[in-house]
């Protein structure tokens, strides 16, 4: 069986329950980037800000757009 695409993964996080540090959300939308390979990726050009995502899988990376 081949190994799930990004937008595979995406899809199958919506509807999802995180819950930690006493609160729970629902995801309800996600964008799929293909990492280093997608100039779109914050993960494209590392930098100490995406940094994270180059670690251990599972976590999780927020990106504040707004505030």
């Amino acid at each position: 069986m081949p190994e799930p695409t990004v937008l595979d993964r995406a899809r199958g996080l919506l509807g999802r329950v995180l819950r930690g540090h006493g609160a729970a959300v629902v995801i309800t939308e996600v964008e799929a980037y293909g990492g280093v390979e997608d100039p779109a990726s914050h993960a494209y050009t590392r930098t100490p800000r995406s940094e994270i995502m180059y670690g251990p899988p599972w976590r999780l990376y927020v990106y504040r757009s707004y505030g």
